[in-house]
């Protein structure tokens, strides 16, 4: 697209971008528009400019000199993509509005047979298309409105499932060709200047529209970056999805994409590419689960004062279309964002917005058909068609010749040419820069005299945008002159046209502009003296860190792109201590000795943070360490220090560091701090099985009468490893022995017998059993009870061993009953099986129990057992029949339901399923996920959830009541527990912090927080609907 226009990505800061939140700064008004209705600013009006009598589903648009609109139109298919390669079902179309009232009302198919189209650029004659696995390049040679040159221009080579491997291109103000990469298909490309860039993760690239190599500008571990823009002063901007882990409502967003940013989510395709520090860089605004497609930078202030050098971005999940105002902040910047256009109905979907020559936004609505990898579409349906709207303000003053079609262009001289840089129109001064760039070296004295006599800021950055696409040394030495102008987004120009060239003869005066007040110049000026690569400028660039850790980041990176570590060594010789951001430098160079980091520990905060990240990159280092962290524990007196425990953990995959782990506990004697310490880092690692020589060690400690502290932690390091019987003797003796210990807390013997591998094996396993038994007397505290119910119900209990549960099950408290069902899901013998389900039915907690727990705790029970579980779950629910029986009747009286009406009421207000529920990526995280509902539940399933939503339970949603102190009482679902608290959510918006010094009792709930009577609240035919939008929700 070209550079008036971009779509669909995520906004994320490669120096720093600081979200300020939605908000909306204006009274909104309604419009309706067909079967549309929207909402605007009061003083906008928003008009359809093609409908489906020319284009049914548009996806991206661009538009050429002249005004006409190629458009990539989709068939509607979300078929495998490979079969989509196969059949070419797409287009791109021209679109031409030939009596000039703004509607377009011609068109012609401007090239058939496409794979999916991604994206649209118009440039010099030509149209680009990412069409996954390539990128084309079509021409009309006749100008008959059908392209007659079909000319693969790039291919990286991939297509994966979602066909996100490629969206784009789009015309960067230096005259290159950008694109952005998703998925994590491994893609090799041929690089500027030689060699070959190999990776898997996500991209921005660039490359000349003449061909050649590519070049990096971003890195990412997110799914799909989707769109870009840059400034006027050429910083960058993108839009992408899964910038971040699902969560907290994050996901989405907008990126500032510094020169080698690597940003989220966290990843292991980013594990080989350069960093700076240990966070990635993230989005600048979450827009949650927004699906942001198209993006564009305002050229003209047409929308009104302060819209111009404005982002708008489209939202395809959202249906809005956002306003971002940026704001410089530091060496990046910070955004106030507000919805701007909205669509009240589910199947507007816009993908696409720019700004045209008149200064009004065209926004494109794709329409209702796409689904492919999309779960948050919820339905396929390509019937529902898009439409491609104008927004424009009220009362704005009409641009007379907003293209300059009436202007003289072939015949033009440069400094003509160079005149029209000055323009108020940005689509005359784009084409005069166009042109201007392809007369070459004679365009070089026309800018010259812009940049001396121009007093237009906008006139002084084009003309330097012109020079940046003049391949010769009199341009180059123009732009070093352009750092002298004193606004500074010329400054910024020039600089990265600099670093776009490698300019060498620039070093001098880069490295003095490195002490420039303005954080951005200093971050741009590092970002050409690191592609430049020339080591002289190595001290400058060291003298520069310290300031903060977001200045540093483009510092570091410029090191790290010389590539020199001698150099940088001998910068800092006398340097005491070594910088951090060097130290970071020469970790990415593959040059720091582990001596070097040591001294990072004995710093602040942030150094210890950084030292940390190191320490992890490089398990190899164990060995070399080890000095270091003995002489780290020998110094622990009566605190052990988990921090340390993180980073030896975090080493212990080495064989050697294994060994010392192992010498250092029994070295460690009576300081309990030191060997605290050690087994804590034991429990941290990532390995599955314990190591061999852990093995002695552990079971000697477990065996030597050490404090309770010493034990507790032994025996807790111990359980996160995924002990065998078989394999593990050794240990499980050990804990074994301690369980049988009477001379240790009840506690700690209990703990033991949680963790040992077939702890009821061995000839006194009924004593052992008896033993965790006795920790759910009433006498206990609730610690040792809950460790106990876990330590008897982890697995499947024998018969002898329900034989001496039977006379506790009574006094089992209500989740104390529900844990032990769960070790009785496997019959043992029938007489004994018989007597179970009788306790259970006497059982104090009997009534506590879900219906649905019983039902399939004894589901693989024989018939005869199965039928007296059906009594209690007859007792636990009286009108159990009744309640069949009106299921059976209201089933069969229901109509045949409609799916998209059923979308609406699941959608509703009044339904507000979606309040709970999420489909895809929308909606609430109260209830369960229903994105793959329809291939799991039969239509009885539904409607029973529905009409009775106590009536059973999905895992993880279970109800539970808590009783505290002063008869308080809490309901809600279980979200989250810890050792302090819980977090118990009782409704879409209310989760309520827990302490769990402050509980008395708790227990599963009976009652679902998703209330009754939904089916009193809806018609007959809306209940019909619903179940019938259900069950098509069978996401792939």
């Amino acid at each position: 697209m070209s550079q008036q226009h971009n779509s669909w990505a995520s906004l994320g800061s490669a120096i720093v971008i600081l979200g300020a939140g939605l908000s909306s700064s204006a009274a909104e008004v309604r419009h309706q528009i067909g079967p549309h209705g929207f909402s605007l600013p009061d003083g906008y009006r928003i008009e359809l400019i093609s409908g489906p009598e020319l284009t049914q589903r548009p996806i991206h648009a661009d538009i050429d000199e002249h005004g006409r609109l190629y458009v990539a139109e989709s068939s509607g298919s979300n078929d495998a993509v490979q079969k989509q390669l196969e059949e070419k079902p797409h287009s791109i179309l021209r679109l031409v509005d030939t009596d000039g009232d703004g509607r377009f009302d011609s068109r012609t198919v401007f090239a058939d047979q496409l794979m999916f189209p991604e994206g649209v650029l118009w440039h010099e004659g030509s149209v680009y298309v990412t069409a996954p696995p390539a990128i084309w390049k079509f021409t009309d040679t006749d100008d008959d409105g059908v392209a007659d040159r079909r000319e693969e221009w790039y291919n990286p080579g991939t297509l994966t499932g979602c066909a996100n491997d490629l969206h784009g291109p789009f015309l960067g103000r230096d005259g290159w060709i950008y694109w952005c990469k998703g998925a994590f298909a491994e893609q090799k490309h041929p690089l500027v200047g030689g060699g070959e860039f190999v990776s898997r993760a996500a991209h921005i690239f660039r490359r000349h529209p003449r061909g050649g190599g590519v070049e990096v500008v971003m890195t990412g571990g997110m799914d799909n970056p989707v769109e870009f823009t840059m400034n006027e002063a050429g910083d960058r901007f993108f839009t992408s999805t899964f910038m971040l882990h699902p969560g907290g409502g994050r996901r989405d967003g907008i990126g500032h994409a510094g020169y080698g940013a690597v940003f989220g989510k966290p990843n292991n395709v980013l594990d080989d590419h350069p960093r700076t520090r240990p966070e990635l860089n993230g989005p600048a605004t979450h827009l949650g689960a927004a699906a942001p497609s198209g993006l564009c930078l305002l050229e003209s202030a047409q929308l009104g004062e302060g819209f111009r050098g404005n982002l708008f971005s489209a939202a395809f999940n959202l249906r809005t279309v956002f306003r971002h105002r940026l704001l410089r902040e530091a060496a990046g910047y910070r955004s106030i964002d507000e919805p701007f256009l909205v669509g009240e109905s589910r199947d507007f979907h816009p993908t696409d917005v720019f700004e045209d020559a008149d200064g009004s936004l065209i926004v494109i609505d794709t329409g209702g058909w796409y689904k492919l990898c999309c779960p948050t579409s919820q339905l396929y349906k390509p019937d529902v068609l898009g439409g491609i709207y104008r927004i424009s303000r009220i009362g704005a003053h009409q641009v007379d010749d907003p293209r300059g079609l009436r202007l003289a262009w072939d015949e033009t001289t440069e400094f003509d040419l160079a005149q029209r840089l000055e323009d108020e129109r940005p689509a005359v001064r784009q084409r005069a820069v166009t042109i201007l760039a392809g007369r070459g070296p004679r365009a070089i004295a026309a800018c010259a005299a812009v940049l001396r006599r121009s007093a237009h800021e906008h006139a002084r950055t084009a003309a330097v945008w012109v020079l940046s696409r003049v391949d010769d040394p009199g341009a180059r030495a123009l732009a070093a002159i352009a750092l002298l102008d004193t606004s500074e987004t010329v400054r910024q120009a020039a600089l990265y046209s600099m670093a776009l060239w490698r300019d060498v003869d620039a070093v001098p005066q880069l490295i003095s502009v490195l002490r420039d007040p303005s954080a951005a110049i200093r971050r741009t000026a590092a970002e050409a003296l690191g592609r430049i690569g020339d080591s002289s400028a190595i001290p400058a660039l060291i003298e520069g860190l310290g300031e903060d850790d977001n200045t540093d980041q483009p510092l570091i990176r410029a090191l790290i792109d010389i590539g020199n570590s001698a150099a940088i060594r001998e910068a800092v010789a006398t340097a005491a201590p070594m910088p951090l951001g060097v130290i970071v430098a020469l970790d990415q160079l593959g040059a720091l000795q582990p001596q070097e980091l040591m001294p990072l520990f004995s710093r602040g905060k942030q150094e210890r943070h950084y030292a940390g990240w190191i320490v992890r990159r490089h398990p190899e280092w164990g060995g070399a360490l080890t000095e270091f962290f003995s002489l780290q524990l020998s110094g622990l007196k009566s605190d052990p220090d988990f921090e340390l425990a993180a980073l030896i953990g975090s080493l212990a995959a080495d064989r050697g560091m294994q060994d010392w782990i192992t010498v250092q506990l029994n070295q460690a004697g009576s300081n309990d701090a030191a060997r605290i310490t050690l087994l804590n880092a034991m429990g941290r690692t990532a390995l599955k099985s314990v190591p061999g020589g852990w093995k002695t060690g552990l079971a000697k400690l477990l065996s030597s009468a050490p404090s309770e502290s010493v034990l507790h932690q032994a025996v807790q390091s111990i359980g996160r490893f995924d002990l065998k019987a078989e394999q593990d003797q050794e240990l499980r003796s050990a804990l074994l022995s301690m369980v049988r210990n009477a001379g240790l807390k009840n506690e700690l013997r209990i703990e033991a017998l949680m963790v040992a591998p077939a702890p009821f094996a061995d000839g006194d396993g009924s004593e052992l059993f008896l033993l965790g038994l006795r920790g759910l007397e009433s006498d206990q505290p609730e610690s040792v009870r809950s460790i106990s119910v876990r330590a008897i119900a982890r697995q499947p209990l024998s018969a002898a061993h329900r034989e001496l549960l039977l006379p506790r099950i009574a006094g089992l408290r209500p989740m104390e009953l529900n844990q032990i069902l769960g070790a009785l899901a496997e019959p043992a013998a029938e007489e004994i099986d018989a007597r179970v389900i009788e306790a259970i039915a006497k059982a104090q907690s009997f009534r506590a129990l879900p219906v649905d727990r019983l039902r399939s705790t004894f589901a693989k029970y024989p018939d005869r057992l199965k039928s007296e579980v059906e009594k209690l779950m007859v007792m636990l629910d009286e009108g159990f029949a009744e309640k069949q029986a009106r299921l059976d009747n209201l089933l069969a009286g229901l109509k045949e339901g409609d799916v998209r009406r059923g979308q609406e009421v699941f959608n509703s207000p009044r339904a507000a399923c979606s309040a709970c529920h999420a489909i895809g990526y929308q909606g609430g995280q109260l209830g369960p996920d229903l994105t793959t509902i329809g291939q799991i539940r039969s239509e009885r399933d539904l409607l029973e959830a529905i009409v009775y939503p106590s009536a059973s339970f999905v895992r993880s949603y279970e109800p539970v009541r808590v009783r505290l102190q002063e008869d308080q009482e809490h309901s809600g679902i279980l979200k989250r527990e810890d050792t302090d608290f819980i977090e118990l959510a009782a409704g879409p918006e209310t989760v309520t912090r827990i302490a769990r010094a402050d509980i008395v009792d708790m227990e599963p709930g009976t009652v679902s927080v998703m209330p009754g009577g939904l089916e009193e609240q809806l018609s007959r035919q809306e209940l019909a609907d619903l179940l019938a939008f259900l069950k098509a929700t069978r996401w792939r």
